[in-house]
């Protein structure tokens, strides 16, 4: 495999290691490269919000819930992240 070509198994272990500043440029290519990948849409959001960027957490959970409306995990992480970030209006 191209070293290019980003590794899904290897954002895996950075997560798993919670080495979130690693994991995001893998994520942002993976979102890139498939735009409707649900999940890797969520991890970002995750990643995000795990470096304290819950704007762009909570817009990465928008995608990813918008892709896969019915995953109940992807409307719980949006909901505690904007409830974070103080929008309660929006929670």
């Amino acid at each position: 495999m191209s070293s290019s070509i980003p590794d899904r198994q290897l954002v895996q272990n950075f997560l798993q290691q919670r080495r979130f500043e690693e994991a995001k440029p893998v994520l942002e290519a993976l979102c890139k490269l498939d735009p409707r990948d649900a999940q890797s849409w969520f991890n970002l959001g995750l990643t995000n919000v795990e470096l304290g960027d819950l704007a762009a957490g909570i817009e990465c959970f928008r995608t990813s819930a918008g892709i896969e409306p019915d995953r109940p995990i992807i409307h719980y992480n949006l909901a505690r992240t904007q409830h974070m970030a103080g929008r309660l209006e929006d929670a």
